[in-house]
């Protein structure tokens, strides 16, 4: 009787991980242009405006597109930073 209770709880383990698995939704990453078109960012940019229309899920790329002439990306440190 043990061993069937054993049984009938490693199978519903089992269905169980076999639903989670077949529900997950699986895609592959997606670009998200972060703005709009090719020079999608700039400081004016509504950006809460344009993320109510995206979803974003796990793995995918968000990118800043800008125009060099006009825009640069400096890294900077946490003091750099505050200081701004």
């Amino acid at each position: 009787m043990k061993g069937l209770r054993k049984g009938v709880v490693l199978l519903t383990i089992l269905v169980v991980i076999i639903i989670n698995v077949l529900s997950t939704e699986c895609r592959n990453p997606v670009l998200h242009r972060v703005g709009g078109g090719r020079f999608s960012w700039n400081p004016k940019s509504n950006l809460t405006d344009w993320s109510i229309h995206e979803q974003f899920y796990v793995g995918d790329w968000l990118y800043f597109g800008f125009d060099k002439r006009i825009y640069n990306v400096l890294e900077v440190n946490e003091m750099s930073y505050e200081n701004c």
